[in-house]
């Protein structure tokens, strides 16, 4: 990520810190860290943590990390204070805090409790606020290069999803199935495949139900639902197929799920409400007999994260902008018979919105580009 990416979202983090009159904030490794400075580390018991304020970037890390995170860091303006094992960060942390000299600190809700005990019994008259709807909204709306990183991820999701569609077979296990679609996508440049959840027959009606050694018959259904990162964005893409010919059922319940999803995607543009794609998809599984079948959100955005705003939910009234990114992901379940689910990624455009997932979904045994 550029230089020049990364201070764009340093000044938007700023100005949000002064809206809300927030001193400076706090982030732990994750999502926010990569976002705002690219850095991807894990702290496991050791603290690492990246401050903001209105005229500087700070950073507590262990000294067993200072080379990687200081290359990382690259040449961002970084004041970095280190620390030892035999240490410990509670020093440097009461350095830190009275180089902020804040009197309130926002910081994420994902942060440890013994982070923030130790914050206080530094500094117990410091305000501490969560800040995790702050960060959603810089990272809800998608600039240029998360765009060409998603675009990628969907590139290398669609081919492992074509590929898996091509080796499932009668005989073949669903964990086994699971194990080449994985290795193809790492083979096509995946960084790491956060979930592959392959399922078969009875089990697709577990909408996250775990992959596991049942044998897949003639007739079954074949649900893919496979994530993949790609330098730090995520793809989130469902099919199900059939092996062999399906049955009238299958046929049915397909159309309507089919039909819900594209359906609500037509509704997609900016000003409309998340909830109201939602019940657009909704509506028409309902409609059908099939609500109580249908028993989770329609969609849910992507970025970093799997899950992250906008939620497309019943109740979310959070109105669409160009440049949000979310699923369409419309099921129905029955119960020890089957389940179908279709799922795409979308980008909201100034009329409408793109369909990133050019992948067929007619109700067959293969997969196909479109």
């Amino acid at each position: 990520m550029s230089k020049e990416f990364l201070l764009r979202r340093i000044d938007s983090l700023r100005k949000q810190i002064r809206d809300k009159d927030l001193d400076a904030v706090m982030i732990l490794p994750g999502s926010n860290m990569r976002y705002l400075l690219d850095i991807k580390v894990e702290s496991y018991e050791r603290l690492v943590a990246a401050s903001f304020s209105s005229s500087g970037i700070y950073m507590i890390i262990p000294e067993l990390e200072r080379e990687r995170i200081r290359e990382l860091a690259g040449d961002l303006e970084i004041e970095f204070f280190e620390y030892s094992d035999a240490e410990g960060p509670k020093d440097v942390l009461a350095n830190l805090l009275v180089e902020l000299g804040a009197s309130s600190l926002g910081i994420e809700g994902s942060a440890p409790y013994k982070t923030i005990r130790m914050i206080k019994d530094i500094e117990p008259k410091l305000d501490i606020q969560l800040i995790d709807d702050l960060l959603y909204e810089l990272r809800m709306i998608k600039d240029d290069e998360e765009i060409k990183r998603l675009k990628k991820a969907q590139e290398i999701d669609i081919e492992g999803l074509i590929y898996g569609a091509s080796v499932a077979k009668v005989g073949m296990n669903e964990l086994e199935l699971k194990r080449e679609i994985e290795n193809k996508l790492f083979d096509l440049g995946a960084e790491s495949i956060p979930f592959c959840l392959v399922q078969s027959g009875p089990n697709t009606a577990l909408p996250h139900g775990e992959s596991t050694k049942r044998r897949i018959s003639e007739g079954d259904l074949v649900l893919m639902d496979v994530g993949v990162n790609y330098e730090g964005y995520v793809a989130d893409i469902t099919r199900t197929i059939v092996i062999g010919k399906p049955t009238n059922l299958q046929k049915k319940i397909y159309s309507i799920v089919k039909n819900a999803q594209e359906t609500a995607i037509s509704y997609i543009k900016p000003g409309v409400a998340a909830e109201e794609i939602d019940k657009v998809a909704r509506g028409i599984i309902s409609g059908e007999g099939y609500g109580d079948n249908f028993i989770h959100r329609t969609g849910h955005g992507i970025g970093l994260d799997v899950h992250e705003e906008p939620f497309i939910r019943e109740g979310n009234k959070l109105r669409l902008k160009r440049g949000m990114v979310f699923t369409v992901e419309p099921g129905i379940y029955l119960p020890g018979e089957f389940g179908v689910r279709i799922e795409d990624n979308l980008i909201v455009t100034e009329n409408g919105a793109i369909n990133l997932t050019r992948l067929d979904k007619e109700l067959k045994g293969r997969l196909d580009h479109i």
